[in-house]
């Protein structure tokens, strides 16, 4: 079982990036998402699961147009994944701060 930092990035703005892709060989991944807005102004973000490197429908999105206040932090806590599934997340800020934990239960 892996367990602890999945992942962290700090994507280029307005553009959807995969923060973390869960294994195809597991039973599930349990994670929390963390993000901080280290911008002198608010940032916008779209956080989704999608079983693709693109958001395919609005459904995917479990966060949608949040703002993170100025030095702001935001989080998701308690969210699972299938396997295959990544977390795809975007910012209207380029420096924002996305880092993912949680545990990964792998299938050998």
């Amino acid at each position: 079982m892996a367990k602890g930092s999945l992942g962290r990035l700090v994507p280029a703005a307005a553009t959807d990036t995969v923060l973390f892709t869960a294994t195809v060989n597991c039973s599930y991944v349990d994670f929390d998402l963390f993000v901080v807005n280290p911008n002198a102004l608010d940032a916008t973000i779209n956080v989704a699961i999608s079983s693709n490197d693109a958001v395919a429908d609005a459904n995917e999105y479990i966060e949608s147009g949040t703002i993170i206040p100025t030095k702001g932090t935001h989080e998701i806590i308690a969210r699972k994944l299938s396997p295959g599934d990544r977390v795809i997340v975007r910012s209207d800020r380029a420096d924002t701060i996305f880092r993912i934990e949680g545990s990964e239960e792998v299938i050998y």
